[in-house]
């Protein structure tokens, strides 16, 4: 499936064609799916263009290049949340201090898409990140935001968007760096490491799964065993050094 996906997206079609085309993907998958010749529903996965360019994500070379071109603490860390939780940009700059739980691994959104509350684990790596963030950067800043600025308000998506440019740049993507790229790539990449679909969709939060939007200590548990089974990060994935 994800080899069809990628064909798709590399051809170079309008918005219209690709959506034909992967539509009808989908809804086969579906059909295999209810006649039991699937065990999860693949097409769940494939999102339909409407009236945009397909979105391609970064390999993990290109992850690996990007997290390498940091230049700070805070660069470094916006990085590794964005790609090992696959937040959306509005929700990552919404986070507050209150809301990361280093000792579980844990980050409670807040009203994230649909008003939606929810709770995501991170790995490894990206708890070593926000550790050194924390320590050599965030502490001289006052407020409550996560990820403020040095005029203690909140880092801006503009902001954001700069920080993931410049770092893009540094690192010769040919790919722009964005928050969605990086939410898509995270998703791509935990499926090709053997997570299941529906973890998938619980962990990006997805409104058409409502009865997994907030979780309970079991599920959050298994969710987190996935990161660390399937992540590229927390399978030999290591914080470049400078």
């Amino acid at each position: 499936m994800l080899r069809f996906v990628g064909d798709v997206r590399s051809r170079g079609w309008s918005w219209r064609t690709a959506g034909r085309v992967l539509a009808s993907a989908r809804t086969l998958f579906r059909w295999a799916w209810r006649a039991g010749r699937l065990l999860e529903d693949l097409g769940l996965l494939i999102e339909v263009p409407r009236g945009r360019t397909l979105l391609r994500t970064l390999n993990e070379d290109e992850v690996l290049r990007l997290l390498a071109a940091c230049r700070s603490a805070r660069d470094l860390a916006l990085v590794e949340v964005l790609y090992g939780t696959g937040l959306r940009a509005g929700e990552l700059l919404r986070l507050d201090l209150g809301d990361l739980d280093l000792g579980e691994g844990l980050l409670h959104v807040r009203q994230g898409k649909g008003r939606k509350d929810r709770t995501v684990p991170f790995g490894e790596r990206v708890r070593e990140a926000l550790v050194r963030y924390l320590r050599e950067e965030r502490a001289g800043l006052a407020g409550e935001a996560l990820f403020p600025t040095a005029s203690r308000g909140r880092l801006s998506r503009s902001g954001l968007r700069t920080v993931l440019r410049r770092t893009g740049e540094r690192a010769g993507l040919a790919r722009h760096a964005s928050p969605h790229r990086l939410r898509h790539s995270y998703a791509t990449h935990l499926l090709r490491g053997g997570a299941g679909v529906v973890s998938i969709q619980a962990l990006l939060g997805h409104g058409d799964l409502g009865s997994t939007e907030v979780y309970t200590e079991g599920e959050v548990g298994d969710l987190r065993e996935v990161i660390a089974r399937c992540h590229p990060r927390e399978r030999g994935g290591r914080i470049p050094r400078r």
